[in-house]
């Protein structure tokens, strides 16, 4: 038992990991894009 929540904890933090990361490219994808559309 208390290696399956050791692995449910490891999960979730790896999903927790991989939204940020995402999160963090879509922002600096649309700070991009604001920037090479700006006139």
């Amino acid at each position: 038992m208390g290696t399956n929540t050791n692995l449910d904890f490891m999960v979730r933090t790896w999903k927790n990991d991989l939204g940020l990361k995402n999160e963090c490219r879509n922002y600096f994808f649309l700070l991009y894009f604001d920037l090479k559309h700006d006139p």
